[in-house]
């Protein structure tokens, strides 16, 4: 009989990114998180089941499938989510489970494509219009079609080889077309498609459990739990927003060298 865990976190990480993955494990533990993290490194991460990562290619971020499919799908669990090292827990998130509502994946939708109040004319160096078609054409049908960010996505175990290759098959279509995209344009592609509720999975929805400052007002030090402006990338709309984990994108220097007392 197996003994099946619903959720665990994964990441991957080598040199200073490492560093700051030891920091992101080692937060959520003081937070409180007891879901198993499992994590591939160069060096032993406190908190977390550690294996070697040996050398991989950033390139893309593919990296995250490929780990996906060769590592994390061997281990027991239901469901697995990604979290980028760049992160940090400032309490324990409520369930994420909530907004998964047994699909086969959660990607968060974090921001609106066909919002008519965009401001920038491309994602991933694909004009807007453009990335609006593709994901049509790939079969996304809702009258709303969000991007996300590729630091946090959930699969079901028993998924993970059709997730895989259904997000190289898209990455193999846009080749053709002439653009090369990273793992997180074909990653909104399958959030698209597959999420079991869209508006379950967008920034409002999620705001409270994550959200990724990336316009540097969390930069020197690690995050504190105080609330701080969001920005929508697409619209630049900022709101006030204070996530259990906060995806410190420029907050880089501030994880590695956290030191905790």
């Amino acid at each position: 009989m197996s003994n099946k865990k619903e959720l665990m976190f994964w990441s991957v990480a080598n040199n200073d990114h490492a560093k700051m993955l030891n920091t992101m494990v080692l937060s959520a533990r003081i937070a409180g998180v007891t879901n198993d993290f499992h994590v591939w490194a160069d060096r032993d991460i406190e908190g977390a089941t550690t294996h070697p990562c040996g050398n991989f290619n950033i390139k893309g971020c593919w990296f995250k499938l490929d780990f996906l499919l060769n590592e994390v799908s061997k281990l027991d669990y239901e469901y697995v989510c990604w979290l980028d090292a760049d992160q940090y827990f400032v309490r324990k998130p409520r369930n994420l489970m909530d907004h998964v509502h047994d699909g086969l994946c959660m990607v968060p939708m974090e921001n609106e494509l066909t919002n008519i109040k965009n401001m920038r004319g491309d994602w991933w160096g694909i004009p807007m219009d453009k990335t609006i078609r593709i994901f049509k054409e790939f079969g996304c049908k809702g009258r709303k079609l969000y991007n996300t960010n590729g630091g946090l996505f959930i699969v079901k175990r028993d998924f993970i080889k059709t997730f895989y290759t259904m997000c190289y098959d898209f990455h193999d279509m846009i080749l053709k077309k002439g653009w090369d995209v990273p793992e997180e344009y074909c990653l909104a592609i399958m959030g698209n498609l597959l999420n079991t509720n869209i508006e379950d999975t967008t920034s409002p929805a999620l705001e409270d459990i994550w959200a990724c400052e990336w316009t540097g007002k969390i930069s020197e030090l690690a995050p504190d739990g105080k609330p701080w402006e969001w920005e929508n990338y697409l619209t630049s709309e900022k709101k006030i927003v204070n996530p259990a984990i906060v995806h410190a994108m420029k907050g880089k220097k501030g994880l590695i060298e956290k030191r905790w007392s």
